[in-house]
């Protein structure tokens, strides 16, 4: 009786999360829509995170029923949910390493390095199915923890410190450029795995990544106003606010490249808007492929894509081969309707980002 009741007192809260999880999923559509790797990742979170309470909605609804098999269920249901935790710490390892590097190669290089020591724990787990090496569970559904346990614990505390370490770190180096509230998502998850050590079995990490997750949405939703709902990438207020950065001294940077085309214009005339839109998507994907890692891209109307970098003089050498190799990228995924043109500049002494796009912009101007 006691079990029953523990059970029907969790229901409640583990409802009001499942509630909460589909409320978010049917709104990232859009997310959805646009394709882009760290999208796809989040909404991979979101998933994960679905399917750890639906394990936990249907524990209890097979408590609530009276099933005999209460040690089973309760031992399938906390593994499962327990693997699943460690999907998600992997999932948002990746996304917070691509909201910051925009890189797809970097992340095909980092992710099986990444999942080793998760790679671990989750043969643990797999082998606690037959050992009970992690934890055990009493005939009457009580959960008792092994030393291996903290273990478990132990990798998922060290993933997210370590992630913050790495923003903080980041921050330092690169300044504040993106909005999303991390630590308002450490903070609750933290507190969730605390919840886990004291009370496990409570699936507390479930709930406190939920709560992290619903802040995260809500600060890329906040983004969207520095994004180009076009291609995904930055805009001109954007541009505005690196370059108080800049000013600011919390924002470095040592170049500037500019994509561009001057047959958009005439493209559109005969196409519509639609169709030149479409075009310029397919060309911001193109370039998320082709640049390196730790660009800044803003998509400045037309078919004007500036990108404020880190490469320089020294590697000039390397500007000149990378915008040959994305011009004729971006010419051949627009099936040579528009030909891509680039040229780059070289940060001056003090030099805030708009002033270099206006130097840029009267380069092109003149090659025309």
């Amino acid at each position: 009786m006691d079990l029953f009741m523990l059970q029907a007192y969790l229901f409640v809260p583990t409802v009001m999360v499942a509630v909460l999880l589909v409320s978010i999923g049917t709104q990232l559509g859009p997310i959805y829509k646009r394709k882009r790797t760290d999208d796809k990742i989040f909404i991979g979170m979101w998933g994960v995170l679905f399917a750890c309470i639906l394990c936990d909605i249907i524990a209890e609804i097979l408590f609530a029923s009276g099933t005999t098999l209460v040690r089973e269920v309760t031992f399938v249901s906390t593994n499962l949910v327990m693997i699943l935790n460690l999907v998600f710490i992997y999932l948002w390892t990746l996304f917070i390493d691509f909201r910051l590097y925009k890189s797809r190669n970097r992340i095909r290089r980092l992710r099986i390095f990444t999942l080793i020591p998760l790679f671990f724990v989750l043969v643990l787990l797999v082998i606690n199915f037959f050992t009970n090496i992690v934890f055990y569970v009493t005939p009457e559904g009580k959960i008792e923890m092994r030393p291996l346990w903290g273990l478990y614990i132990l990798v998922q505390v060290i993933y997210i410190v370590g992630t913050s370490s790495f923003l903080v770190k980041y921050k330092r180096k690169s300044g504040g450029l993106h909005f999303f509230p991390v630590k308002s998502f450490i903070i609750p998850f933290i507190a969730g795995t605390i919840g886990e050590i004291l009370i496990p079995g409570m699936s507390l990490p479930t709930a406190g990544a939920t709560i992290g997750y619903l802040l995260i949405f809500f600060g890329m939703l906040r983004e969207n106003t520095f994004e180009d709902p076009v291609t995904g990438f930055y805009n001109s207020f954007f541009l505005e606010r690196i370059s108080q950065e800049a000013s600011a001294g919390t924002f470095g940077y040592s170049s500037g490249i500019l994509f561009y085309s001057d047959e958009t214009g005439g493209y559109m005339a005969q196409n519509g808007i639609i169709a030149t839109n479409d075009l310029m998507r397919e060309a911001a994907m193109t370039l998320r492929d082709e640049l390196p890692e730790g660009c800044e891209t803003m998509f400045l109307g037309g078919s004007r894509f500036l990108i404020i970098s880190k490469v320089a003089k020294d590697q000039e050498e390397a500007i000149r081969v990378l915008i040959n190799i994305v011009t004729q990228a971006l010419t051949d995924e627009t099936r040579e309707e528009l030909h891509f043109k680039g040229c780059f500049a070289f940060r001056e002494d003090g030099q805030d980002p708009g002033s270099l796009l206006s130097e840029l912009i009267t380069m092109s101007e003149e090659a025309v």
